[in-house]
């Protein structure tokens, strides 16, 4: 029994520091230049790690299919709508 709950106490984790990277990775850098920078490096860097993080709260069952695909789409709709707010030139 303390085997699984330190599994999951390792899954956990892994999935808080996943959730770390997707956040560092969604906020767009500032721009030495009055040029913007590339959505889709850190975009898809950063949904990628959210996308991790999601299927490892699956695998400890903390999640299903549906909320994750619903997780998601509203991670990658608001990493879009800051790309689109932040001009920081």
């Amino acid at each position: 029994m303390k085997s699984k709950q330190m599994s999951i106490v390792v899954l956990r984790a892994f999935e808080l520091f996943l959730l770390g990277v997707a956040c560092f990775f969604l906020i767009p850098p500032v721009p030495s230049t009055p040029e913007r920078y590339d959505l889709m490096p850190g975009f898809a860097f950063a949904g990628t790690a959210f996308l991790a993080s999601l299927v490892l709260a699956n695998r400890r069952g903390a999640e299903n299919v549906a909320t994750m695909l619903i997780k998601l789409v509203g991670f990658l709709m608001f990493g879009y709508a800051i790309y689109l707010r932040c001009d920081f030139g």
